[in-house]
């Protein structure tokens, strides 16, 4: 099996390669991620933001430069995710993405709030 690399015809050359290679570092909140978080869930896919969000960003890297390269290892293949959980840790890792200012506190809903009226009355 091929493995990706964090951006398609990277190098891994030199100490700086998290920075400009594109890694993240394990539960930190990052941009790029949030972005995938959010893409994926307006076309209704739910995903985590510790493995999901992430291992989405560096897949639709490589999909995304796919078309137009024949030699990436994911030209004219199928992909089939893997759900594994961790979607009831969503809330506190927005809260993180919040105090690093990636998100406002309306988007994050906590238990009991941004309920509508008529699910209250149920």
């Amino acid at each position: 099996p091929d493995v990706l690399s964090p951006i398609p015809d990277s190098s891994y050359v030199g100490e700086s390669r998290k920075k400009k290679l594109g890694y993240f570092n394990f539960g930190e909140p990052h941009a790029s991620i949030l972005e995938t978080f959010r893409e994926l869930k307006a076309d209704g896919v739910s995903l985590d933001l510790l493995y999901g969000a992430p291992a989405w960003t560096i897949l639709l890297r490589h999909w995304r430069e796919s078309n137009d390269d024949k030699t990436s290892p994911i030209t004219g293949r199928e992909l089939m995710y893997v759900h594994s959980g961790g979607l009831e840790g969503v809330v506190s890792q927005l809260m993180r993405y919040k105090y690093k200012g990636l998100v406002d506190a309306d988007e994050i809903q906590l238990p009991g709030k941004n309920r509508q009226s008529t699910d209250i009355q149920k």
